[in-house]
């Protein structure tokens, strides 16, 4: 069941910029094991501000200059992290992918998608024209999507 959700997962981290359908929640509204899982796997991270969308906990914050946003199910399984990266930061693979596809067009966001339990990280470029590219670890392209959501 779980590798059925994955595409769902990683929807969700497509969509960093949907914070206006989120709901910010103060840290004593986050159940203990949502919070626990998060601490876990974040033990050096502090200033984190918790929203919560679609039934995953969100966990905010910066390090290393880096936004990064968790994603934590109802149960506490950690589900994956994003981090944004530059455009620069993609492989390069993936930029080669984009410059013989995407003549003209400008990458608006980039990002890693880091998995727990050693899963290959995934990375995603989101296009000026809102196409958003999903490739693997090397740059190998996976999919496209129009809209992440209705996935």
């Amino acid at each position: 069941m779980t590798k059925k959700l994955i595409p769902v997962f990683i929807a969700a981290a497509l969509s960093f910029n949907a914070m206006a359908q989120q709901t910010a929640l103060a840290t004593n509204k986050v159940p203990q094991n949502v919070v626990t899982s998060f601490q876990g796997a974040n033990p050096n991270v502090s200033n984190v501000n918790w929203t919560e969308e679609q039934g995953y906990f969100e966990p905010n914050w910066t390090a290393n200059g880096q936004q990064h946003t968790g994603y934590i199910d109802l149960k506490g399984n950690y589900i994956q992290t994003v981090v944004k990266v530059n455009a620069s930061a993609l492989p390069a693979a993936a930029a080669t992918y984009i410059h013989d596809n995407y003549t003209g067009e400008v990458v608006s966001e980039a990002g890693r998608i880091d998995f727990p339990r050693g899963r290959a990280s995934r990375f995603y470029a989101k296009m000026g024209n809102g196409t958003q590219l999903l490739f693997d670890k090397d740059g190998k392209f996976i999919y496209i999507t129009q809209n992440v959501l209705k996935q």
